[in-house]
């Protein structure tokens, strides 16, 4: 679960490439809103200068009016544009995400972590197999010999112990 949720957290360069996405985008756009003002205003003078030798008619004169740029337009165009405080607003609060993307643990070390823990429990759960179980112990001291037939058993080889010193003593005897 915190394997996918640091998969799904943006890395520091896609949050970076965003943040050049968006100010290109707005240079751009600044750009693109300059060069139709400038394509414009060149229209209006070329219409101006190659009217300048002519009396312009009322016309004419409305037709190159028309396509000036109002200030209705103008004012649209520059309200749908971020302002310069939104901009640096949004650059505050994507600064704020680098910095806690960055303090947290990346996916690598994660994942060292990850194998790290894995071998310290494929480790420990080899030595649990290795040691005895309870019903091991049991069965082993189930089947431990008690004292009656260790004492019994020993009875038997001293007897038995006791009897080749006779016969060895009788072998020597007879052998004198």
């Amino acid at each position: 679960m915190i394997v996918q949720g640091l998969e799904a957290k943006p890395d520091v360069a896609e949050v970076q490439g965003i943040i050049n996405k968006f100010s290109n985008e707005q240079t751009q756009k600044s750009f693109d809103l300059k060069q139709e003002l400038y394509k414009k205003v060149s229209e209006i003078q070329s219409l101006v200068s190659a009217g300048v030798g002519t009396k312009v008619s009322m016309e004419e004169f409305q037709e190159a009016l028309s396509q000036k740029v109002d200030l209705t337009t103008f004012r649209t165009v520059c309200e749908q544009k971020a302002t310069h405080a939104d901009f640096e607003a949004q650059q505050r609060f994507l600064e704020k995400i680098i910095r806690e993307i960055d303090s947290k643990a990346s996916a690598k070390e994660f994942d060292q972590h990850v194998l790290y823990s894995r071998s310290a429990i494929d480790e420990l759960h080899k030595e649990l197999l290795l040691r005895a179980t309870i019903k091991d112990v049991c069965t082993l001291l189930d089947q431990k010999a008690n004292v009656e037939d260790i004492n019994t058993t020993l009875s038997l080889v001293q007897r038995e112990v006791e009897k080749r010193a006779i016969e060895e003593d009788l072998k020597k005897a007879l052998n004198e």
